[in-house]
């Protein structure tokens, strides 16, 4: 079997800093103009925006959850929960950790 040697506090600050850059991107979404005036093209630089800010929240929201899995991956894995130890053997790359 192969040793897997995680620091949880280097994980937790890895994932401290990619948190705060979504939420960076967050404020920024919520910073963004709700109307343009765009003369003939406002209908679609509307659709555009809302489209764009809609996604943009989507991909945090989705990053916020990854960051959540992988903090609790951690847990179980220093908790020696064998399950998560075969997942992160099996990770392409897992040893950086």
């Amino acid at each position: 079997m192969t040793q897997i040697s995680v620091e949880q506090d280097a994980v937790e600050s890895l994932l401290g800093k990619y948190r705060s850059f979504i939420d960076d991107v967050d404020a920024a979404l919520a910073a963004f103009p709700g109307v343009v005036d765009g003369g003939l093209a406002s209908e679609k630089i509307g659709i555009i925006a809302e489209a764009v800010v809609r996604l943009g929240k989507l991909a945090t929201v989705a990053e916020e959850a990854l960051c959540q899995v992988t903090s609790e991956v951690v847990e179980a894995l220093l908790d020696e929960d064998q399950d998560a130890a075969d997942v992160f053997a099996g990770l392409e790359g897992y040893g950086l950790l």
